[in-house]
This record gives structure tokens, sequence and C-alpha cells, in this order.
């Protein structure tokens, strides 16, 4: 378990480095579904999924390290997949709640919010 935790610290110091190895092209990209006005270029496109998957291992990584906040850290996990799954889907494109206009990365800071209020109030403090 040691070193699996170890190889995937790794993984996370190394990962956002893959852009470098991409050549640079100036050429935008259009590669949002749900949001095809948008242009990014590959490189940068790439740049951002490898830090959106940084974060799901970081997640992945906590998970497993604090067996006391599991049930908090794979709500971060399951979080952070979504902020992916939004970032390749519509580069965090709002939608409504009720008639709130909202965007993934807010939705994911309010959710996390009242998880991290609920385990503070949990803490026994000496």
């Amino acid at each position: 378990m040691k070193v699996y935790t170890l190889l995937l610290c790794f993984i996370i110091l190394a990962l956002p480095e893959m852009w470098t190895f991409i050549p640079y092209s100036p050429v935008e990209i259009h590669p949002f579904i749900f949001k095809p006005n948008i242009g990014i270029t590959l490189v940068t496109w790439i740049w951002f999924a490898c830090i959106n998957i940084t974060y799901i291992i970081f997640a992945h990584v906590l998970c497993i390290s604090l067996p006391e906040y599991r049930k908090e850290m794979r709500i971060f996990f399951f979080l952070t997949v979504g902020h992916l799954i939004d970032y390749m889907l519509c580069y965090n494109g709002r939608f409504e709640i009720w008639i709130v206009p909202i965007c993934y990365s807010t939705f994911m800071l309010l959710v996390f919010f009242i998880v991290f209020l609920k385990s503070v109030l949990k803490w026994k403090i000496s």
C-alpha cells in the first residue's frame, strides 16, 4: 500500500507537466460538446485535463490515506470526477438550480463546504 501511494504521489507531480511533451500549435480546436463556440489550443486543453486528472488522483490518495475521513474524501473524489466531466463537455458552463444560475465549480465548492461543516461539527475538541 505504501509503494502504491508513493507511486500515485509521483504521478501527481509528473502529470501536470505532460503538456510540455505536446508540440505547441496556435491552431484552436473546439473540444467542448455543449460549448462549440469556445476555441482553445490543444496544449491548453491537455494541460487543463492533466490538472483535473491530478485532482482526481490526489482525492484517491486522500481517500486511502485518511480512513477516518473516507466518506468525505469519497465525496471529494466524485466531485473532482464531475469537475473533469464538466470540463470535457462544457468548459465549466452554467446551469440553473431553481432560478439561480450556477457553474459546476461553484456547485462543487458549496457541496464540499457543507460536507466540511458537517465534519467539523463532529470533531471532538479536547
